[in-house]
């Protein structure tokens, strides 16, 4: 993976479920799912 794939996965997974203004919810991306969907993507090459 390239330095600029790993800070983008790794910016994407950092992100938490946060309520913000009139409870509006912005949630964090399921990492497991995400996993399995990079490494079926790139062959299963992925960490």
């Amino acid at each position: 993976m390239e330095a600029t794939e790993k800070a983008v996965v790794n910016s994407l997974t950092a992100a938490e479920t946060v309520v913000g203004c009139d409870g509006n919810v912005s949630r964090a991306l399921p990492v497991e799912r995400m996993q399995d969907g990079l490494r079926q993507g790139l062959g299963g090459t992925a960490a």
